[in-house]
């Protein structure tokens, strides 16, 4: 069960395990309800009620005759069970976005992660690579975000690998990103280097990364 609510005085029953969609706050005691929620884990931001009866994935998608990867996304009919057969999902052909020679990104884009930010954009994180080929090719993460008709690549990379431990064989290597806002800050988590290691990085923006 779950409450789809503005973070009223509801906002407590979350103490009985109960997690919270918020729903756009009204006055200043539920913008601090609404913090209070995202501080603890207890609830996440609605997104567009629109989409409410529907699933959406995101995916990168190997292409067998340019050999490149670019992020796709699939849905399944509204009102479908995410647990559906796999059959039941259609992949959506066109990219969300094109690859553009000479870009830290130019045959590669994978791992996407989806977030929703505080400000309500919609934004994917991934990691790109010129070529692919880890410890010959650099990797580097960065994020596309929704411009209300289309995926709009941000256009260069955010986080690039440049600690000794972030590098393969000598390449910068930081890749699968996953990002979560809490207490003040965006916070990512991704792996590094080739010993997998994770690292991390907080922001206030999104954008600009310490690590």
């Amino acid at each position: 069960d779950v409450l789809w609510t503005k973070p009223s005085e509801l906002s407590f029953y979350s103490a009985l395990g109960l997690p919270i969609i918020i729903a756009p706050p009204i006055g200043s005691q539920e913008e601090f309800n609404k913090k209070w929620l995202l501080r603890l884990g207890s609830g996440i931001p609605q997104e567009n009620p629109r989409y409410s009866s529907q699933w959406f994935m995101f995916m990168g998608v190997y292409d067998n005759v340019t050999t490149h990867v670019r992020l796709h996304q699939a849905t399944l009919p509204a009102g479908t069970d995410v647990d559906a057969a796999a059959s039941n999902w259609t992949l959506n052909a066109t990219p969300l976005f094109t690859l553009t020679v000479g870009q830290f990104d130019a045959t590669r884009a994978e791992v996407p992660y989806f977030i929703l930010m505080e400000d309500g954009a919609l934004r994917i994180y991934y990691a790109g690579s010129d070529g692919g080929v880890l410890g010959t090719n650099a990797w580097a993460i960065s994020y596309a975000e929704w411009n209300g008709s289309a995926w709009a690549r941000h256009g260069s990379a955010v986080l690039s690998g440049t600690e000794a431990w972030e590098l393969y064989t000598g390449v910068a290597t930081v890749l699968n990103p996953s990002v979560v806002f809490y207490d003040g800050l965006y916070h990512m988590y991704y792996q590094a280097g080739g010993n997998f290691n994770i690292g991390y990085a907080n922001s206030a923006d999104g954008v600009t990364w310490s690590n």
